[in-house]
């Protein structure tokens, strides 16, 4: 029943690990998931809203860490390496 949860800021905080004016200046920026318009003025969220935000940010971060990974794991050009060792004699 996640998907019908709300949260407010102080709990979007405490989620997320991010402060306040960081999450309003994100929202702005349009990198943060918009509060739920449910009347009034309290910002409140959608806790799937927030929970899908966090898997897409996780699945960012393994994917720039698995290309620096793969790019470290590559093995050197032994062609390359062959041909400046003859050079050098």
């Amino acid at each position: 029943m996640d998907e019908l949860r709300i949260v407010e800021l102080r709990d979007v905080i405490a989620i997320t690990k991010i402060g306040r004016a960081k999450i309003f200046t994100m929202r702005k920026a349009g990198e943060f998931p918009a509060p739920a318009k449910l009347g009034g003025r309290a910002a409140v969220w959608w806790l799937a809203d927030i929970q899908h935000w966090l898997a897409a940010r996780r699945a960012d971060d393994l994917a720039k860490r698995n290309a620096v990974d793969d790019s470290r794991m590559r093995q050197p050009d032994l062609n390359a390496l062959a041909i400046a060792c003859t050079e050098e004699k």
